[in-house]
């Protein structure tokens, strides 16, 4: 099952949608992110033929972005019809890097943006 990517300038805003999740820690936290629904127009990439010592780095999430579909990267395995059935399981490392490259102005009108798009239900 390679890691697929989706080419986010393929993804139209109206098929973001935010979801509520809980985190595993102790105590659990209630957290949102985005879920994609699917559309014929998105571009995916794959990469069936990755070896041991090949990476692939992308952006997790950028919270400075303004625009909602340029935050991240959608991805995720998916399953290829031409891997063989007795091909190794993909394993995966993930290794995520922290970047300021400036300091933030104004957390608290970017918080309450970003906020602002969640329609929370009671």
């Amino acid at each position: 099952m390679p890691l697929a990517l989706c080419d986010m300038r393929s993804v139209r805003p109206h098929e973001m949608v935010f979801a509520e999740f809980f985190s595993r820690r102790q105590p659990p936290a209630r957290g949102y992110g985005y879920r994609l629904i699917h559309s014929p127009s998105q571009c995916w990439s794959y990469f069936p033929s990755m070896t041991p010592d090949e990476v692939i780095v992308h952006k997790q999430y950028d919270t400075m972005e303004m625009c909602p579909s340029s935050r991240g990267v959608f991805h995720g395995a998916v399953r290829d019809p031409n891997t063989s059935r007795h091909a190794p399981l993909r394993e995966t490392i993930e290794v995520r890097i922290l970047a300021s490259f400036h300091d933030e102005t104004d957390k608290l009108a970017r918080v309450q943006r970003f906020q602002s798009e969640i329609r929370i239900a009671s």
